[in-house]
């Protein structure tokens, strides 16, 4: 071979082999522009566009609940604007995912889009009007709606957080692949000189600067959610001390009553701080005795709120001598009037006379009163619940009874017969009437009770407050 000939080969070869990797380091760094285009137009943009609309999602509720806190009060009013605005920042955001699936065919998202719209603009609308009626109403009249808005802001969540990962998803995917694509422009210039290590320096950096990019704004949204969730759980505490507050009063409220146990005994078990169960005993002047048993419709502090009120009525009118039968009018009368209409009051009530011989039992709403002696006597509910209705004809005593020597009436509350076990099947009537008849008989203190049921119900406790009273003869 001539010495020509090998020079052109030796120089050929490398000429060759350097417009090879020219060409394919053309199509290397024209994928990795593409996909750092990518980055910078749709998976950058798009993912920060979602993480904004999650922030919007977290101010709205945020405001709602400021506003509702505050009830507006002392200038503090300017909830309503600032949700109205996030609002609306949301669904622009939005529009613009919808515009990006409709220009690229993409159904799934379109649907998930249309999805979030919907649960945001229920969270908006309960908020809005949870928000209202914690101004007009009060903590009475919001907290009943507040439990929609948790449920509404939990599907929403579940519906916002696939959407925003797999924007997130996306641009990981796509700055993963301008990276890929780099690290093969350097590997390869290393080997085919100084051009090409130039070559794939260029590319690192500007995949590098895009990703730098992208991890200082996703601290930035992520710093930005810790400050909102902080803030929030700020808020939460202060709700809670409010609460406990709130609750302290009424416990006080009820432990200053005058109640009178002479004859009496009874338990009671509360689901939270306050009961929404009341027992009262007190004595009229001629010597004859009110009892006066009481269950709230549901729990906790909305329930026992009612019980304060109740008690003043009873120890004052009974001091004054009044009747049981105008008593139970007044009270009725109260609470229509002074409560809403979904917190009533179930009640038995019995007026025992001086010589303890004679007794009126009345029982609106509640289970069985027991009347044991030699056998046992139910008092069945005959009327309805206190509060429920001004228009009641009459409190006429649903049955009199003839009190013996030896003879125990016995009024509680369905939370011991409504009382679950982990296999969902309540402890029943006939089991507590059982009990009861062994609590007469043997003279056994009314709190073995409580081993009964906490063997019945297991771990999970009772489902609901619980009382139960005994009067001696």
């Amino acid at each position: 071979m001539k010495v020509r000939t090998k020079i052109i080969i030796g120089f050929s070869a490398p000429i060759l082999m350097f417009f090879a990797f020219g060409l394919w380091l053309h199509f290397v760094l024209k994928d990795a522009s593409d996909y750092l285009m990518h980055v910078k137009n749709e998976s950058v943009a798009y993912a920060l566009i979602a993480k904004d609309m999650e922030t919007d999602v977290i101010q709205v509720q945020q405001f709602l609940s400021d506003i509702s806190a505050t009830r507006a009060r002392d200038g503090l009013d300017d909830g309503f604007k600032n949700a109205r605005t996030h609002y609306e920042r949301f669904n622009a955001d939005l529009a613009k995912f919808e515009q990006l699936f409709a220009a690229t065919g993409n159904l799934d998202g379109m649907k998930s889009c249309r999805l979030i719209r919907v649960n945001f603009n229920a969270l908006y609308s309960n908020g809005v009007r949870m928000a209202h009626a914690f101004i007009d109403g009060g903590p009475h009249a919001g907290n009943r709606l507040m439990l929609n808005l948790d449920k509404t802001s939990l599907t929403l969540k579940d519906s916002l957080q696939p959407f925003i990962k797999t924007q997130l998803d996306d641009m990981d995917a796509a700055v993963e692949k301008a990276e890929s694509n780099a690290d093969k422009a350097r590997i390869v210039g290393l080997i085919l000189g100084l051009l090409v290590i130039n070559i794939s320096f260029f590319v690192a950096r500007a995949t590098l600067h895009a990703f730098n990019l992208y991890i200082a704004q996703r601290k930035q949204a992520e710093l930005s959610m810790q400050l909102a969730q902080r803030e929030l759980k700020e808020k939460n505490m202060i709700l809670s001390d409010e609460k406990e507050l709130l609750e302290d009063i009424v416990a006080k409220m009820r432990s200053a009553s005058p109640f009178n146990g002479l004859k009496v005994r009874h338990i009671q078990s509360s689901l939270e701080k306050t009961a929404g169960d009341i027992v009262l005993s007190a004595y009229r002047p001629d010597g004859t005795q009110h009892v006066l048993v009481g269950d709230f419709s549901g729990h906790g502090l909305p329930a026992a709120v009612g019980g304060p009120l109740v008690s003043y009525v009873f120890y004052r009118l009974t001091a004054d001598g009044f009747d049981m039968r105008y008593i139970l009018e007044e009270v009725n009368r109260i609470l229509c009037r002074k409560l809403p209409p979904q917190l009533y009051m179930a009640a038995d009530a019995l007026q025992l006379s001086a010589d303890r011989k004679q007794a009126a039992i009345w029982n609106c709403g509640m289970p069985p009163v027991l009347c044991l002696s030699n056998g046992m006597k139910r008092i069945e509910s005959s009327g309805l619940p206190l509060g429920l209705s001004e228009s009641i004809d009459s409190f006429e005593p649903h049955a009199q009874v003839d009190i013996k020597p030896d003879m125990h009436i016995y009024m509680y509350s369905d939370g011991l017969t409504e009382a679950m076990s982990i296999e969902n099947e309540q402890y029943g009537q006939s089991r507590l009437e059982s009990l009861v008849s062994r609590i007469q008989k043997a003279g056994l203190p009314l709190e073995v009770i409580w081993p009964e049921l906490e063997a019945f119900c297991g771990a999970q406790g009772l489902s609901d407050d619980a009382v139960m009273v005994e009067i001696s003869p």
